[in-house]
């Protein structure tokens, strides 16, 4: 019986996760699906952070993407700027994965500016 108890709620604290949102253990809180579409082109800015298989970004609206890539010795910790193309299908696990173009600590030297 206890079994099946940890089975219910595990069940159900997978179902809150998936609606709701599930904090990380830095305080950041899981992306939920967007309006990304698979090549589209975005420059997104936000902090470096661990991510399960990839570095992770968390945008200024909150929103979790991964990094496939060359981050030209950002690390952990550091506000940058991406740019590049939404992966359809990554190893990152997490997020939105976006293979990088280009990484800076200023969007303006890409001349876009962030969302785009």
């Amino acid at each position: 019986m206890a079994g099946l108890n940890t089975l219910i709620i595990s069940a159900v604290m997978a179902i809150f996760c998936a609606v709701a949102g599930c904090a990380h253990t830095d305080g950041s809180v899981a992306a939920k699906p967007t309006e990304y579409r698979p090549g589209q082109t975005v420059t997104v800015q936000g902090r470096l952070s661990r991510g399960v298989e990839c570095r992770a970004l968390i945008a200024e609206d909150g929103t979790l993407y991964t990094l496939m890539g060359d981050l030209k010795g950002f690390g952990i910790g550091d506000m940058v700027c991406v740019r590049g193309r939404v992966v359809e299908y990554s190893y990152c696990m997490q997020g939105i994965t976006i293979g990088v173009d280009w990484i800076g600590a200023d969007c303006g030297q890409t001349g876009q500016s962030p969302g785009n």
